[in-house]
């Protein structure tokens, strides 16, 4: 039920971001935030997510940036919850992040079977791969990666998903720093 419930939540949280930038606008509030205490902050609510705990490892530079801290560990948060979805138990995530030349950079990886060929291309789009809309394990994406492709052009920047040579995925999402693109304010 508890599962059920944070499912729920998150499908919630997705369509509220959807919603105004169907219309073209995501509003950030840039705020300067240290990089290592908003993945800090995102390492707590990660020990919520059902078979995330001990399997989801942080590395951040202690860095300050220009970023909406809301957006931002939402989007964060999609790309784990993604990772943990799409895995086995056994599988390992990391999330990085850091800041050079102007931009912040966000990276999370797997160690699971990676995107299928199919979906890659198309992951950030809504419930991509599913002819009907209804996500089935490991063959469509639902949301919460076109969530985090909104927010990442909402803050200047992209998103991009790869799978790794060895085996699993990675997803890096950069943004500028401070320097919002047009679709935001």
């Amino acid at each position: 039920m508890s599962q059920e419930n944070e499912h729920l939540t998150r499908l919630t949280e997705d369509l509220l971001v959807m919603a105004p930038a169907r219309g073209g606008m995501l509003p950030v509030q840039l705020l300067e935030t240290s990089l290592a205490e908003l993945l800090e902050t995102v390492r707590r609510s990660t020990e919520l997510v059902p078979g995330a705990r001990g399997r989801v490892s942080f590395a951040a530079a202690d860095q300050r940036v220009r970023v909406d801290p809301v957006w931002f560990r939402q989007a964060i948060g999609n790309l784990i919850d993604n990772a943990v979805r799409h895995t086995p138990p056994e599988s390992h995530v990391t999330v990085r992040a850091d800041r050079r030349d102007g931009t912040v950079r966000i990276t999370v990886e797997d160690t699971g079977q990676g995107f299928p060929q199919t979906l890659l291309g198309g992951a950030f789009e809504p419930f991509a791969g599913s002819p009907d809309g209804a996500e089935t394990r490991r063959e469509s994406a639902g949301l919460g990666l076109a969530v985090v492709w909104t927010i990442a052009e909402a803050h200047g920047g992209r998103v991009w998903a790869e799978n790794l040579p060895g085996g699993g995925a990675r997803v890096t999402m950069t943004t500028s720093d401070g320097v919002p693109s047009t679709t935001g304010t």
